[in-house]
């Protein structure tokens, strides 16, 4: 992987920008050659079929659960490469801690029931902002039940 010069803010000689879409700090670089295959993924959404043909026409997009789709993109948004993804309420700024979501009902046993983020030491942040909403809601009985997590247990 290559950065932007950040004296000249151009890509090296004999590599493109992946996205012309990027920042200087976001940008990555690449022979022309290697882009399909080698530049990173930048954002990810996960929405109805309907709304993704409508808005995200020029996204790639994946069949993904009923009516939804799976899109991803490596040149249309001002992003830094997705590197990381969580299945969580909202990812605590403390990669030790586990957010809880507002409507989440706990078994009275469960070590995570009384899991909430707190502000990391010397700072206000209490989320990571480094994540983004896809867009894609499902509750934890519906990931047990697609998972066959609830057959195994009958």
């Amino acid at each position: 992987m290559q950065r932007v010069d950040p004296i000249t803010k151009e890509c090296p000689p004999g590599s493109e920008p992946c996205s012309l879409k990027t920042s200087v700090e976001n940008t990555i670089c690449y022979p022309k050659s290697d882009h399909k295959e080698k530049c990173p993924i930048i954002d990810i959404k996960i929405l109805p079929s309907a709304e993704a043909n409508l808005k995200y026409k020029s996204y790639d997009k994946i069949p993904y659960f009923e009516d939804q789709v799976l899109l991803y993109t490596t040149t249309e948004m001002d992003s830094a490469p997705v590197t990381a993804t969580q299945v969580e309420y909202k990812p605590c700024a403390s990669p030790f801690e586990i957010s809880k979501s507002p409507e989440k009902f706990y078994f009275e046993l469960e070590v995570e029931k009384e899991s909430t983020c707190k502000p990391l030491t010397g700072t206000q942040t209490v989320y990571d902002e480094r994540y983004r909403d896809v867009g894609f809601s499902v509750t934890e009985w519906e990931v047990q039940n697609l998972s066959g997590v609830w057959q195994t247990l009958m």
